[in-house]
């Protein structure tokens, strides 16, 4: 369901893009759940990308290579 959500195929999960940023270190997993590691370097710089992608405005994007 929140592969569907996030617009994933539906062989890949959530999980799989939340391990990358637990591996970079921008995510910390405990019992809980996720959450932000305040500590990571990678934070300030992820943040400036995002604004300027905001600024781009809303664009249709190329179906996925495993999307029919």
């Amino acid at each position: 369901m929140l592969a569907k959500a996030a617009g994933l195929h539906k062989k890949h999960t959530v999980f799989r893009h939340l391990e990358v940023l637990v591996l970079a270190g921008v995510l910390i997993e405990d019992p809980g759940g996720y959450r932000v590691n305040e500590d990571s370097a990678l934070l300030k710089p992820i943040g400036e990308l995002i604004d300027e992608l905001d600024r781009l405005g809303p664009q249709e994007l190329p179906q996925s290579r495993g999307g029919k």
